[in-house]
């Protein structure tokens, strides 16, 4: 026996139990209980300080619902119609800077749901 279970046996026999709680607040196998808003600010406050780059910055808080997206869809191994269509507005706003015809493109995201039968 290691010194940890040769411990809690001794309180056993003392009349008490600890109950230790190895599992924290966060799990380490969980990608969903990774602070990424955390992360995310962090790097916005690095961005504008060192930077100055306080505008094109606050983009970095559109990845915390694209992050936790695609680690629901990796997980569920199911795909996200409407980030992927998220996903290429962006590409055509930016390359392209096509942003107003663009936006039709969200217009297929209900069509989509309508044909998989999707809610939500």
């Amino acid at each position: 026996m290691d010194d940890f279970e040769n411990k809690q046996e001794n309180e056993k026999k003392k009349g008490y139990t600890v109950d230790i709680n190895f599992d924290k607040w966060y799990n380490r196998r969980n990608p969903n209980t990774f602070p990424y808003p955390v992360l995310a600010t962090i790097v916005f406050l690095l961005m504008g300080f060192i930077w100055d780059l306080w505008h094109p910055g606050w983009i970095v808080f559109l990845t915390i619902p694209v992050y936790y997206a695609v680690v629901n869809a990796i997980k569920s191994r199911a795909v996200s119609y409407t980030l992927i269509i998220v996903l290429i507005y962006l590409a055509i706003g930016f390359i392209w800077n096509l942003w107003h015809p663009g936006w039709i493109i969200f217009l297929f995201i209900p069509i989509i749901h309508w044909f998989t039968g999707k809610k939500g």
